[in-house]
């Protein structure tokens, strides 16, 4: 019952400006090749702004010739594994 088995994402990883100021790392990880990217927060923020969020929001691959689209994922620091910036209502 409860919040058994939802995702709950802290508050530190709701917009942009929140992942940048806490210096979260963000990797773009793609369903169809397996490439993973890292994701510039700091370039984001300026290009969408400080609010906007990549909570269950998917990107295109950069790498040639591939079609497919990467998940957003998170770490806090060095050494923490990364997780989907998902919502509860995602699965």
């Amino acid at each position: 019952m409860g919040n058994r088995g939802k995702r709950l994402l802290p508050s530190w990883v709701a917009t942009l400006g929140a992942m940048h100021d806490a210096c979260i790392t963000v990797q773009a990880h793609c369903r169809t090749c397996q490439s993973a990217f890292k994701v510039d927060v700091g370039n984001l923020c300026l290009i969408y702004g400080r609010s906007y969020s990549l909570i269950g929001r998917t990107g295109a691959c950069r790498k040639v010739g591939c079609d497919g689209r990467c998940l957003f994922l998170f770490s806090p620091n060095k050494g923490t594994p990364f997780r989907p910036l998902r919502s509860d209502s995602e699965g």
